[in-house]
């Protein structure tokens, strides 16, 4: 099985004001604004890979599918691969939504992979209230031969403005954000521990299985 996860509409703010940015920083000019806006949404795209989380309201789009990448090899004969040998755990158990918190699922949508189509909201069903939150589809929605795929379509963030994310996310990435900009790539490092003790209680662990 084989998953991706793009950002169809990305936030229309960071979580932390780019003057709040400057002044943490040191920075008494607007001269760099620029380049600290690059470290900035660099470190909150750092802190969401880390939390598994969307911090400022998004829309995500979550591929699965049965069908390789183009260049990966089939570890087994290709006549052995058109049998749905690893689909039917898809089935007795629900779907992960990969980031969180999950505010709405736009639409399901599943088929041929070059030929999707949108599947009606009877044949799914949406837990919104666990994280990550949850899709049970029905069978006839589960890929059973390799050229086939479901895609969800969702929105997730804590909220449209900054004020929303947790206070210890935002200032775990004022510290990344810093990190990056005054290491710029010469610092040899996985960045300051406190950014990740300000992150772990709002970690999400995602398991294989």
């Amino acid at each position: 099985m084989f998953a991706s996860l793009r950002v169809i509409t990305p936030p229309a703010e960071e979580p932390v004001d780019l003057d709040l940015v400057r002044r943490h920083c040191r920075v008494d000019a607007d001269y760099d604004d620029d380049l600290l806006a690059v470290y900035q949404t660099a470190a909150r795209e750092w802190a969401e890979g880390y939390l598994n989380r969307a911090l400022i309201t998004q829309e995500l789009r979550y591929t699965i599918t049965n069908s390789p990448p183009p260049t990966a090899s089939p570890l087994v004969p290709q006549s052995l691969i058109v049998f749905p040998l690893n689909w039917p755990p898809l089935i007795r158990k629900p779907i992960n939504l990969p980031r969180a918190p999950c505010t709405k699922v736009i639409e399901v949508a599943w088929g041929p992979v070059d030929d999707l189509a949108v599947a009606d909201e009877d044949l799914y069903t949406v837990n919104l209230g666990v994280e990550p939150a949850q899709v049970m589809i029905q069978p006839s929605l589960v890929p059973m031969i390799p050229a086939m795929s479901v895609r969800f379509d969702f929105a997730a963030g804590y909220g449209d403005t900054g004020v929303a994310v947790p206070m210890p996310i935002r200032s775990a990435i004022l510290l990344l954000t810093a990190f990056l900009y005054e290491g710029r790539g010469d610092v040899n490092s996985e960045g300051p521990d406190a950014a990740w003790s300000l992150m772990t209680p709002y970690r999400l662990w995602q398991f294989a299985g």
